[in-house]
């Protein structure tokens, strides 16, 4: 399941997240982090250490229903020898301390990873949930 931040539902609902058009990225995360999704708000709230690598999410839509989706990602530049805990899915700011965190996922097949230096290929739900939906289309 991915769970939203709470500040991001309020992103959401003042328009302050626009999914198509916004740079919106996935940071792979380390066993280290604690997730506080009342309390988390931007990706500086993540310890850098456990940031493990990032990359962008491309080809965004939604469905007109509150259904969030995109194509599959590959993240590269992984570090060997870590562990992925978590997936963060964020929108890039340009500053830790301005990207507003958005959902968070923590049951992906396959999580914990043990990482070996190898490209990640993340396929997002083809449920009708896809990514993320505003309402249980399950």
């Amino acid at each position: 399941m991915n769970i939203p931040y709470d500040n991001a539902l309020d992103l959401f609902a003042n328009g302050d997240i626009d999914w198509t058009n916004d740079s919106i990225n996935v940071v792979v995360v380390g066993p280290n982090y604690s997730p506080d999704i009342v309390n988390h708000k931007f990706l500086s709230d993540v310890p850098e250490v456990e940031r493990l690598t990032f990359a962008p999410i491309n080809n965004k839509s939604t469905d007109g229903r509150g259904v969030l989706d995109a194509e599959d990602t590959i993240v590269s530049g992984v570090v060997s020898e870590k562990q992925a805990h978590f997936l963060i899915i964020y929108k890039e700011s340009g500053s830790a301390s301005t990207s507003p965190l958005l959902f968070l996922i923590s049951d992906a097949q396959g999580l914990p990873l043990n990482l070996s230096g190898q490209n990640i290929p993340i396929n997002w739900p083809d449920d009708p949930n896809k990514i993320f939906s505003f309402v249980d289309r399950s």
